[in-house]
């Protein structure tokens, strides 16, 4: 919460010195704030007790957010293309499921690389 609150304060700060409102989804990406949150999440899911389906998906990207937060930039940018050629692209409802598009893209891709021995450390802590 307190990373949130910071990024927050960070995002009123910079819309006053810029006179515009800076977007602190959009630009919070470059801060450290971000990072901070994302490894807190990470932390916390590994405690993170799973129950049923939705649970064990819950779990299974808590532990994997760190990876899918280095990897989804990079999936996004590839996407963008597509994405801009949607017709109805300002949608919520197309927001969502290419932000799903992109998380599940991500989380492949640590599943996949956590196959690879010498990768795998990267995404393990032990």
């Amino acid at each position: 919460p307190l990373s949130m609150f910071l990024l927050f304060l960070y995002g009123v700060i910079e819309s006053k010195r810029q006179n515009s409102i800076w977007d602190i989804v959009y630009f919070g990406y470059d801060t450290i704030f971000t990072l901070v949150l994302v490894v807190a999440i990470f932390v916390l899911s590994l405690r993170y007790h799973h129950i049923g389906i939705v649970g064990k998906g819950i779990h299974l990207i808590g532990e994997n957010s760190l990876g899918i937060y280095f990897l989804h930039i990079i999936i996004g940018d590839f996407l963008k293309p597509t994405y801009a050629e949607i017709e109805f692209n300002g949608t919520i409802m197309v927001n969502v499921i290419f932000a799903l598009i992109i998380l599940l893209s991500s989380l492949f891709l640590v599943l996949l690389f956590k196959k690879i021995p010498i990768i795998k450390r990267l995404f393990i802590i032990n």
